[in-house]
């Protein structure tokens, strides 16, 4: 001996034996249609569809096929296998398959961009649509929604009108009325809005205002109009204060023998002192503003007698009314003669 000593080690070397461990589909989760060993696989190609049940081996892939309307969260599940336990990853659960937003399609008078990113007919969540109104329009809320889990949002808030309507006509503009004008600051688009005011101190009789709605003018532009009466040659004339009086009404008939929204002229004194003459005329300005609503065949005057009972009034040629009335369009009128 050298003075070492040595001493025998025992080592054991236990052998593992490798553990080959399978995973099982489990039932379709939510809004899955079938499982199939293709990526792009089709529910109808039984040579890649495999059911819930089938035993997947260890490194074998699996993807999901979803419902019309959905559409798969991950790319493809895994069967995996750490110290003996095998499953499926990523989970594969209910969060399979995500829903899809609809197409919604263009708003009336406009457009809405990008085209549908799946399939033709749907959105992902993340994607934005953004409406486009025409030419002569107005765009009128939020033009920009988003796709959040298969609904259309704003802020968060889910939209439910689909298309949305924020695309509106504008307006033409209108001719001013004769005898008036427009005011300063109209504006002829969507929800803009014209005021007129007729010339002189008349006061105009209903809306002096017109709104646009759509393309379309809530009120027809007031008339400032003008009455001609003419006296007949063999009658007497008439001096003084406060002789005349003129009402306004619509009609059917180019007669006046029906009326509705009749309205008593507001003359000024000068007006309604004209002297007239035998075989002369006196004419009048009035206002009357007819509303689309009213719009008839026909606006009336009805030249009357004022305050002033010194003379009488009395129509010629067999008529038994001092009534003109001229044919219209909503708006728009000429001049009455009596």
């Amino acid at each position: 001996m050298t003075g070492k000593e040595y001493f025998p080690i025992l080592i054991t070397l236990l052998m593992v034996s490798s553990i080959s461990a399978n995973c099982v589909l489990p039932d379709y989760p939510s809004n899955v249609d079938c499982y199939t060993t293709a990526i792009d696989g089709s529910c109808n190609d039984t040579t890649v569809v495999t059911s819930p049940g089938t035993v997947l081996a260890t490194g074998s892939f699996i993807y999901v096929q979803c419902d019309n309307g959905f559409e798969s969260t991950n790319t493809g599940y895994s069967c995996f296998t750490i110290i003996g336990t095998s499953s499926i990853a990523p989970t594969l659960g209910d969060s399979a398959c995500a829903k899809l937003c609809q197409d919604p399609g263009n708003p009336s008078l406009g457009s809405r961009s990008p085209d549908p990113t799946v399939d033709g007919s749907f959105y992902e969540t993340g994607d934005q649509v953004t409406f486009t109104c025409g030419v002569n329009t107005t765009t009128y809320g939020v033009d920009t929604f988003t796709c959040d889990d298969g609904d259309w949002t704003v802020g968060g808030n889910i939209q439910t009108a689909l298309p949305p309507e924020l695309c509106f006509l504008n307006c033409q503009k209108p001719d001013a009325p004769e005898n008036g004008k427009e005011v300063d600051g109209a504006s002829y688009v969507h929800a803009g809005s014209v005021a007129y005011e007729c010339d002189g101190e008349k006061t105009m009789i209903g809306s002096s205002t017109l709104t646009c709605y759509n393309g379309t003018w809530d009120n027809s532009v007031p008339l400032c109009g003008i009455v001609d009466a003419t006296s007949s040659s063999a009658g007497a004339g008439a001096t003084g204060s406060n002789l005349w009086a003129i009402k306004v009404f619509l009609s059917d008939s180019n007669s006046g023998a029906t009326r509705y929204l009749e309205s008593d002229s507001n003359l000024t004194q000068e007006e309604a002192d004209q002297e007239l003459t035998p075989g002369g005329a006196i004419t009048f300005d009035f206002d009357y503003a007819v509303t689309p609503t009213s719009c008839a065949t026909y606006v009336c005057a009805e030249l009357r007698q004022g305050s002033n009972t010194n003379f009488t009034l009395d129509a010629f040629d067999g008529d038994s009314t001092l009534i003109g009335c001229t044919t219209i369009t909503c708006g728009k009128y000429n001049n009455l003669k009596l």
